[in-house]
């Protein structure tokens, strides 16, 4: 294996930079100057998921010779067992290119045939190019591959069938247009150079980390008017109209935004004095909605948990599978709240019961964002037919706070929960819980689903399993009582004399 240079030894290249080089070069260029951060919870997380998925495949295709996880000698032994003549799969082996490691998922004896192994549920462009690089690599070891394939899991696979958890398709073709013209040592070289590429403005750098290096005022470019397609985007940037005043500088492309796109550029241009709107609340509006004369109220939460194999009857993979729910009552006087937090195992039969004691009666049942609760229920209800009547009750009398937040409030910067609940109450917070959002909720909850699992979490959090338990009915509590502020926030509205502003 080559050995780098001084210079070239605080430059990391590996598959994931090659590929964001492919897409930008200014990107992966940057990206292979900056030093890895940790993982959070929630990618520690989908790596566990990837490790279970690619043990499921490994041992559908019949195993393989596994490489070492030292880089030296796993180029090495690959090269050593592809000579040995042996028809074994080769599990992750290495090629090096130019002092960079490529390590694929799987060959076979002969490395004529590739495999990599997603966890997704379908074929995706960047698996493609993630082979297609493999691919490369292979190649510039004096290897022919004549066939690549991706494997993934299986969207028809359920606990009760007889589906394999993991299909396989020959995407050599695909692969093959994108490898032919593929330059490995040219990628990296254009990464270790000390000159940057050129920057070019592209859709990807609304999101990009290093937007800010790359361009003095991110916030004013173009692609950061709403919906803005590729089809009216690209003529701006062939004009080199990169920012909203060179776009309404430009009358023909400035006329080609529809009335949303325009105002979004002239509220950007033109920002109201002190930065920040003041809130405003429509009482008429508010009277649109009767339910909020209820004296009592049910505000509901459910929390979920995904995995990529599915591990109760009748999900799919990535099923979001219901774990949590939170019900508080407010009978315009106290808070009440109810929790249920799954043990693990497939406990749905409990939580559905409870869930339905805790909201029994007729009174309105409130949530924010209904069609994911709406969703989740309904899946329930399918797994659990001897229950189908109570839960579609619970759906025909939930109610969606979040349209009347988007409708009644304005001045807000985001209209989500996190974000109207302290301007409802002071004092309402998430600041001090252990879970503050729902993504890492979800990761707590999956990891003490998989083997493995709470090792991981305790390692990254400190939390052990009854202490996350703890932090999730806590989290999802929280969401329930923000509901029930919000509510109260725009009770006391209705009471007023006249609209406040």
């Amino acid at each position: 294996m080559s050995t780098p240079t001084h210079q070239d030894s605080d430059i990391r290249i590996n598959k994931f930079i090659l590929k964001a080089t492919h897409t930008c070069p200014t990107l992966g260029w940057k990206m292979a100057r900056q030093g890895p951060e940790p993982p959070d919870l929630e990618l520690l997380t989908l790596f566990k998921q990837g490790n279970i998925v690619e043990g499921e495949a490994i041992e559908q295709i019949g195993g393989g010779n596994r490489m070492p996880i030292s880089l030296v000698d796993a180029v090495r032994c690959t090269r050593e067992a592809i000579d040995s003549d042996s028809n074994v799969n080769i599990v992750q082996p290495a090629f090096e290119v130019a002092g960079v490691v490529i390590r694929p998922d799987v060959i076979d004896g002969d490395c004529r045939e590739i495999t990599e192994i997603k966890s997704s549920k379908k074929v995706k462009d960047d698996h493609i190019l993630d082979l297609a690089i493999s691919t490369s690599a292979a190649e510039h070891s004096d290897y022919t591959i004549e066939t690549a394939n991706l494997m993934h899991i299986n969207p028809e696979h359920r606990v009760e069938n007889t589906e394999p958890v993991m299909i396989s398709h020959d995407v050599s073709e695909q692969v093959r247009a994108i490898a032919d013209g593929y330059d490995l040592p040219l990628q990296i070289e254009t990464i270790r150079s000390s000159t940057m590429p050129v920057t070019t403005l592209k859709k990807e750098c609304k999101s990009c980390p290093f937007a800010s290096e790359c361009f003095e005022e991110p916030e004013a470019l173009i692609i950061n008017i709403p919906r803005l397609n590729a089809a009216k985007l690209q003529p701006m940037i062939d004009a080199n109209v990169q920012t909203m005043d060179q776009l309404e500088a430009d009358e023909d492309l400035y006329n080609t935004l529809t009335a949303k796109q325009k105002e979004a550029v002239e509220d950007f241009l033109n920002p109201e004095d002190g930065g920040i709107a003041d809130i405003t609340v429509d009482q008429e509006l508010l009277t649109n909605y009767e339910w909020l004369d209820s004296q009592v109220l049910f505000h509901l939460d459910l929390e979920t948990s995904t995995t990529a194999i599915p591990q109760r009857t009748g999900e799919k993979p990535w099923a979001q599978s219901v774990t949590q729910f939170s019900v508080t009552i407010d009978d315009g006087e106290s808070l009440d709240e109810i929790g249920f937090l799954s043990d693990g195992s497939d406990d749905r039969e409990q939580l559905v019961t409870a869930m339905i004691a805790a909201v029994e009666g007729d009174a309105p049942i409130v949530v924010y964002s209904a069609s994911f609760e709406k969703g989740r229920i309904q899946e329930l209800a399918d797994a659990l037919p001897h229950h189908s009547e109570e839960l579609t009750a619970i759906c025909d009398r939930m109610v969606d706070l979040l349209p009347v937040v988007r409708n009644c409030v304005s001045g807000l910067e985001r209209d989500s929960l996190k974000s109207i609940g302290p301007i409802a109450d002071s004092t309402f917070t998430y600041d001090d819980l252990q879970i503050q959002k729902g993504d890492m909720a979800n990761a707590v909850m999956t990891l003490m689903r998989l083997e493995g699992g709470p090792e991981i979490l305790h390692s990254k959090t400190g939390m052990d399993v009854d202490e996350a338990r703890d932090a999730l009915l806590a989290y999802c509590a929280r969401d329930t009582l923000g509901t029930a502020v919000v509510v109260r926030f725009l009770k006391g509205f209705l009471t007023a004399q006249a609209p406040i502003e």
